[in-house]
């Protein structure tokens, strides 16, 4: 029964979609964009739809708030993988992948993202400063007082040769950590991925909406 449920929430997400799509031109308005997660099924009903016909294309744009979670994802995957290899980036060590960093790591992916959302290069290169400022490399990091960056901070107050010795860095990665979770940043700094997050669009309202809604028509019903 469960899989028959799950089969039917998945078809009523498409049929609202084609429900409001289809209504739109009543209102004299189109929509030309779907902000949604990975899941591109709907784009597709909509996309294969022909809603509007050839002269008005729909686009896939991603939500912000759910391809950042992909970052916490892959690292906790990544983790829990190597950990069953015997491979050990994780625990108390210096540099280690804990899991209050993984949550540092993907709140610096999501603002890189957001604070970035005219050119994809630019995107990507914040997000890659924020990856080797943990392995404390900062040519890429902001310059300036009000840098987000230690280093730069430091740089910018007189400071000649800043030392990681004398932090308390939270987001540091030792080599063996950097070089696994490199992996996990290249994929998720793929430009195609990158350009779908341009509108810097989320969610949130939709998932408001749909907890109000699920409320009162529980899925199970």
């Amino acid at each position: 029964m469960h899989g028959q449920f799950q089969r039917k929430w998945g078809a009523m997400e498409v049929e609202a979609a084609l429900v409001l799509w289809k209504r739109s031109t009543q209102h004299q308005m189109r929509y030309t964009v779907l902000v949604g997660d990975g899941d591109t099924k709907t784009f597709l009903a909509l996309s294969n739809g022909n809603i509007y016909g050839g002269d008005c294309p729909i686009e896939k744009e991603e939500c912000v708030n759910h391809v950042s979670k992909r970052l916490n994802t892959g690292l906790r995957n990544l983790k829990s993988s190597l950990s069953k290899k015997s491979i050990r980036i994780g625990g108390n060590a210096k540099g280690s992948l804990s899991d209050p960093k993984i949550g540092l790591l993907q709140s610096y992916y999501t603002r890189a993202v957001r604070g970035n959302n005219e050119l994809v290069e630019e995107m990507s290169r914040a997000i890659w400063a924020a990856f080797f400022h943990s392995t404390d490399r900062h040519h890429d990091c902001p310059a300036g007082s009000d840098s987000w960056c230690w280093f730069q901070r430091d740089i910018a107050a007189g400071i000649a040769e800043p030392q990681l010795s004398t932090r308390k860095t939270s987001t540091f990665m030792n080599e063996l950590v950097a070089e696994h979770v490199k992996g996990v940043y290249e994929r998720l700094t793929d430009p195609s991925l990158l350009k779908r997050c341009l509108l810097g669009k989320a969610q949130n309202s939709n998932e408001s909406l749909h907890s109000l809604i699920w409320a009162r028509c529980p899925k199970h019903l």
